[in-house]
């Protein structure tokens, strides 16, 4: 199965190291861009893959179809060029499981290495995950913080995991795989999730016979805590698909 044109192109053409980003992105937003790009600086990355989940299996579905949200990433993937699409998880008809991506990375790239990057809730779950075991000698863990959840929160066994991984200085990162590295970033403390639910606030009124989502762009610009998290060009196409607004 091969990853989007754009991601394997560059993949091929650039340094061997590999950062990867998968969610649902419904929407994409400057809370996954942003935050991405300033580690993927730090561990020198060239080229960070955007992966769009089809079936997540942790979730029930998405309100953005597959193809839009694939739409939505590759409008961000044009904005910030350290990013690209690759789509091998919308390809499947079953759930995507974070195991069986790295497997086809890996096989697909077998010299590189890998960063995979993670918030700090999803580390706390990791042992929940389908093959957790097998994460780590398939990638790097890159871990960025979130807002009400800490590495003090890990039990005993995933506590023995991260002492035995973790890497303190990101300037002694080693090649090869099976590191966990804790990186600093900006935070947006906003989630997809409220972001729908912004977006659907704000264009829930019809005023002067402009139906909510014609009303998109411009409360948008009004509304500074929803345009400072998406990109433009991601506004402009979630008011002309009539996104959220249900």
């Amino acid at each position: 199965m091969s990853a989007d044109n754009s991601a394997k192109n560059n993949a091929e053409n650039s340094a061997e190291k590999i950062g990867i980003l998968g969610g649902t992105f419904d929407p994409i937003h400057l809370g996954h861009l942003m935050p991405t790009q300033e580690i993927a600086e730090q561990l020198t990355l060239e080229q960070v893959f955007l992966l769009p989940a089809h079936i997540p299996p942790h979730k029930s579905g998405t309100i953005a179809s597959s193809e839009q949200r694939v739409a939505m990433v590759k409008l961000a993937c044009q904005a910030m060029p350290l990013f690209c699409l690759d789509d091998r998880e919308l390809k499947r008809d079953k759930p995507s499981f974070t195991v069986d991506t790295l497997t086809e990375i890996a096989a697909q790239y077998p010299s590189s290495q890998r960063f995979f990057f993670i918030g700090m809730d999803s580390l706390l779950s990791l042992q929940s995950w389908h093959r957790w075991q097998d994460l780590l000698l398939l990638t790097n863990l890159v871990v960025s913080e979130r807002p009400g959840y800490s590495r003090q929160h890990a039990d005993d066994n995933l506590a023995a995991i991260i002492e035995r991984h973790q890497v303190t200085d990101i300037e002694k990162i080693k090649q090869g795989h099976g590191q966990i590295i804790f990186a600093q970033s900006q935070q947006f403390n906003i989630s997809s999730t409220e972001l729908r639910a912004a977006l659907k606030q704000v264009t829930s009124i019809e005023v002067n016979n402009v139906s909510p989502c014609e009303q998109l762009s411009e409360q948008l610009t009004k509304q500074k805590q929803l345009s400072q998290y998406l990109l433009p060009n991601i506004v402009d196409y979630i008011r002309e698909q009539q996104l959220y607004c249900d």
